[in-house]
Order: structure tokens, then sequence, then C-alpha cells
């Protein structure tokens, strides 16, 4: 995933949400529920980590499929990979901040490194 993460995450994000399994990765509803409930709550869990692990690459998947709540394996993916997404968007924003013209080289040139 790595850098591809974010676009993964959207994607993901977008297919759960039409198959109204989404709400699940916010973790076991508060307050009362009833048995309908919590029987629903349950078959969507099973269902979101079945569909996260089906589309996560295969050589992540046995660090990943002994997770069995949505929360829990939605929260670990975003630390693992959304954290990297970050960082090198707040490089690159660091480098064309710090950018300066240097005298006699074209101004390609020196946005071709950064």
């Amino acid at each position: 995933m790595g850098v591809h993460f974010k676009y993964w995450q959207t994607k993901t994000t977008m297919w759960l949400t039409a198959m109204n399994m989404f709400w699940v990765a916010s973790g076991t509803p508060e307050g009362t529920i009833t048995i309908g409930q919590e029987n629903e709550f349950k078959e969507a869990t099973i269902a979101f980590v079945r569909v996260v692990i089906s589309m996560i690459r295969e050589k992540l998947v046995d660090t990943y499929l002994d997770m069995q709540v949505a929360k829990n394996l939605w929260d670990a993916l975003e630390a693992n990979f959304g954290a990297t997404g970050a960082r090198s968007e707040i490089y690159v924003m660091e480098m064309v901040h710090d950018y300066r013209m240097a005298e006699n080289r074209l101004v390609l040139n020196q946005a071709n490194e950064i």
C-alpha cells in the first residue's frame, strides 16, 4: 500500500459505504442496543473485515488476518500507512516552501530537482 494508501482508503471507504458497512469502522455502538442491532453489527463487522482483508496486498494479509474487529483493523491500517503519506506530503511542501532561485540556472531544471 504505502504511498497509494490514501487512494486505496478513499476507494474502500466509498465501496464500504455503498454496501452500508462502513459504519462499523467507528466501533461498537454506544448505549443500549437490541439483540437485532447487535446481530446486525456482528454481521456487518464480519463482512467489513472480509472485504478489507480481500482488498489489501497479499503480502500484508498475514499481518492483519487475525484482526476480527472492524475498528481495530481500520485503525491499524490508518496508523501504519496513513502517516507515511502525510509525512511525504509535508516533505514536498517544505521543499517547495524552501525553493529559491539560483543564478544562471533554468527554472525547469530546479523544479525537476524538487
